[in-house]
């Protein structure tokens, strides 16, 4: 394969360092590109065998976080909110289109993956690559770093699914994917007044 353009690595560097999975429509979205360039930049990159895709079934994803959270404010009403992650959890799946680091990229990259999640994990796997849409359309010049980065270098008593940082390399705040019960939210939540951390909960 010829030389990457800067879309193609852009592409490459979003399911390697960033996000395990995406739809189509994330990948467009996340690129910022119009849809003919987005086709052609994926389409040359599953040519070469770099990254692959497959139809799953994948329950509809929130546009929004279920929770954000920002030092100093209220605690947020944790009942109403487990509600709307169970009732989103419960919508009926429909066949979506994925795409995921080959294992050659991954290794180009110099990070674990190149498989693609297990069934479990799937859904959790794309809202939080919704997440990672939202932050990229904010430009505002942060920093995502996936989990394996983000607890490694930031510490909360309950590991975040992915961390927003300043050029500054301060932490700003952490993204978590709702999982468990209720309570897992509230123990987060706790940690996080501790420690003063903005969150998301997605």
């Amino acid at each position: 394969m010829q030389a990457w353009t800067d879309l193609e690595f852009d592409v490459l560097e979003t399911v390697t360092r960033r996000i395990k999975v995406m739809t189509d429509e994330q990948l467009t979205q996340a690129l910022a590109v119009d849809a003919g360039s987005d086709r052609t930049a994926i389409e040359r990159l599953l040519r070469a065998a770099l990254v692959l895709t497959t139809t799953i079934n994948a329950r509809p994803l929130p546009k929004s976080p279920f929770v954000v959270w920002e030092s100093g404010t209220d605690s947020p009403d944790f009942d109403p909110v487990w509600r709307r992650v169970r009732e989103q959890c419960h919508q009926d799946s429909l066949p979506t289109r994925v795409y995921w680091a080959a294992p050659q990229t991954a290794n180009l990259f110099g990070v674990k993956g190149g498989t693609l999640s297990s069934i479990s994990e799937r859904n959790n796997d794309l809202r939080l690559a919704e997440a990672y849409v939202r932050h990229r359309a904010r430009a505002d010049h942060t920093i995502w770093l996936n989990a394996m980065v983000a607890n490694k270098r930031y510490t909360t008593s309950i590991p975040a699914d992915a961390a927003i940082v300043g050029t500054d390399g301060v932490l700003q705040r952490v993204i978590v994917i709702a999982r468990g019960d209720s309570q897992r939210l509230r123990d987060f939540h706790a940690a996080c007044v501790r420690s003063g951390l903005a969150y998301e909960v997605w």
